[in-house]
């Protein structure tokens, strides 16, 4: 069966290019010919230094004054300058392990020639966050392609527990053209029930690889960082920033590890080392090996519990419903701002939980890919 995928594979963030990588990984293992739509529409672009971000004090005089547009490109050049090595990092991890089509630049274009498919698959990720441009936009809700085309969703995220004003019907709409619905946490089963529509909870497509199968297929056998140490990976910086510095100084003192940040443009200055062109590979890798992991994100999350390593998440807004959807699932609701700070963790009880949870959703895909 032809299986063609859409879903943010192509943004620079870890969790997102992992997450395409298992999904397409899966179905392959399970006999389809699979593939990524390579839908990268403007707003999903990164790294253009000639872009004033609209909430920039200066976003109304870029567009009258070529100065002030000048002025913005030299700092965001001289900002992303560090992560030039990320960004190629990245295109490397695209090229070798994602299956993609021809390159769609916009809606129309997929419109107008989309891929051929016996499936199209909206695959996992925030991709139906309607406070952002994608959770707007009618390709990440599988509208072109021919009609006889079957539509289902995998692990699709709302990414927030709400959608944002205006939203329900027009994703009411979209969403009863799809055969099968799934998502990712339970929060987005709320927000289908609201709509009147019917779902299955499933997990994000990173669980339906196992350890062995991950460090397989990115072929890790070298440790990144040779010494013991606490990994960091912090992506929004002002949420909890003191909880998150205050705990990881007290735990690597405690125990004697040294302190590891993978982060994009921006360092994390309390931390003894920062990796700023890491890939993908790097990023697990990190996690594979790290004494503890502390985080704000999904993926490393997630990861930290397929690969056994004890963590600790901070993060305290709507959109911390993605990660405490989750560890209630696994058990592990008190590892989320308070709780314990070691790192004694009962992954027996953690691997019984998620192995229901995996089976059922390797299942929900199978079966909803048929007619």
């Amino acid at each position: 069966m032809k299986i063609r995928t859409i879903t943010c594979h192509d943004v620079a963030n870890y969790g997102a290019s992992l997450q395409a990588l298992a999904l397409q990984t899966f179905l392959k293992k399970s006999g389809h010919d699979a593939g990524i739509i390579d839908y990268v529409p403007e707003y999903c672009k990164s790294y253009r230094i000639w872009d004033v971000h609209p909430s920039s004090h200066l976003y109304k005089l870029s567009k009258y004054f070529f100065i002030v547009k000048l002025f913005c490109a030299i700092r965001s050049y001289l900002q992303m300058r560090p992560t030039l090595k990320r960004k190629e990092a990245f295109e490397q991890f695209t090229n070798k392990y994602l299956c993609l089509t021809e390159h769609y630049d916009s809606y129309a274009q997929l419109v107008a020639n989309p891929p051929e498919a016996d499936v199209y698959l909206a695959g996992s990720d925030q991709i139906w966050r309607t406070n952002l441009n994608n959770g707007k936009d009618p390709a990440f809700f599988l509208q072109f392609g021919d009609d006889k085309v079957r539509r289902v969703s995998y692990a699709a995220s709302f990414g927030i527990p709400y959608l944002t004003d205006g939203m329900d019907r027009l994703v009411r709409l979209f969403l009863s053209t799809f055969n099968a619905i799934s998502v990712r946490e339970k929060s987005g089963m709320a927000i289908l029930d609201g709509l009147g529509l019917k779902g299955t909870l499933v997990c994000d497509p990173v669980f339906l690889l196992t350890r062995e199968e991950w460090i397989s297929i990115l072929d890790i056998k070298e440790r990144k960082i040779k010494e013991p140490y606490v990994l960091v990976y912090d992506l929004n910086r002002g949420i909890m920033h003191d909880e998150k510095k205050s705990f990881v100084e007290q735990y690597a003192r405690s125990k004697g590890l040294r302190t590891v940040a993978i982060n994009d443009a921006r360092k994390t200055p309390y931390v003894d080392i920062n990796i700023n062109d890491g890939s993908p590979v790097d990023f697990v890798n990190l996690i594979v090996n790290a004494d503890f992991v502390v985080s704000d994100s999904f993926h490393a999350t997630a990861f930290c519990c397929i690969m056994h390593t004890p963590f600790k998440v901070f993060y305290e807004s709507p959109q911390a419903v993605r990660i405490a959807d989750f560890l209630s699932v696994v058990g592990l609701s008190d590892r989320m701002n308070t709780g314990p700070a070691n790192g004694d963790i009962d992954w027996d009880d953690v691997d019984r939980r998620l192995v229901s949870y995996i089976t059922d959703s390797k299942s929900y895909l199978m079966s909803s890919l048929k007619e």
